[in-house]
């Protein structure tokens, strides 16, 4: 079984208090993983790792076959551009950019992201959008700061999905939607996950969307000290 994460025997404290203790947790290429817990339970702290944000204090974590614990913060900013899109729970577009400049933001961190022309960018991006249920021209010109909850969700979420990456981390998307359209939005990315091979870290801390995942994984199955930041 290829992983597209693997942690062994992973610690990580904060200055101010505790922080995470992970004995074992694999993620099998080209899954959906379902994280839960609730705020403050480390969740946004075991993100940050994967994503390479934080580096690890001790143990094992590899990420796409990329041994995190080894690598310069510089190397790890470039995998993240690279290979992992990550779909924020405030989204964290750019108010000031339109809806297409939003999308394709990650090929200006790396050429390898996405198409290399700007007229395949644009035909690349327009496709995804359209799969995404944003394919009224006139939104494409609008600046995001001027589009509905559920617009920028779409947003954040083709921004994340762009060039297809192959590890797609959503950190809690839904917490501004209500029930229906969760359910609508987690079918379109899975939909679309699925489409590319990604692998699908979701994370929120409501159980009932946990029905079409491959694995639950809850934060409490991890040995860990109250007190971390979420």
């Amino acid at each position: 079984m290829t992983l597209a994460v693997a942690i062994r025997d992973l610690q990580f404290a904060w200055p101010a208090g505790p922080g995470l203790s992970i004995g074992d947790l694999q993620i099998a290429h080209g899954s959906r993983v379902f994280l839960q817990g609730p705020s403050g339970s480390g969740k946004s702290t075991l993100l940050s790792l994967i994503a390479g944000v934080l580096a690890p204090q001790s143990g094992q974590l590899t990420v796409l076959g990329q041994d995190m614990t080894k690598l310069s913060p510089a190397a790890r900013d470039r995998l993240r551009a690279q290979s992992l899109g990550v779909i924020f729970q405030l989204f964290n577009l750019v108010p000031y950019l339109d809806v297409l400049s939003n999308v394709t933001l990650a090929s200006r961190f790396s050429k390898s992201r996405g198409p290399a022309s700007e007229a395949d960018k644009r035909s690349t991006a327009l496709e995804l959008l359209g799969r995404l249920g944003l394919e009224d021209p006139a939104l494409l010109s609008r600046r995001v700061d001027r589009l509905s909850v559920g617009q920028q969700q779409r947003v954040a979420a083709a921004r994340a999905l762009f060039g297809e990456p192959a590890l797609v981390i959503a950190d809690e998307p839904t917490s501004a939607l209500d029930p229906k359209a969760s359910t609508a939005f987690l079918d379109l990315l899975i939909r679309e996950a699925e489409r590319t091979g990604a692998t699908l870290l979701f994370v929120s801390h409501d159980m009932g969307l946990s029905e079409p995942f491959d694995q639950t994984i809850t934060m409490d199955a991890f040995t860990r000290q109250s007190g971390e930041p979420d």
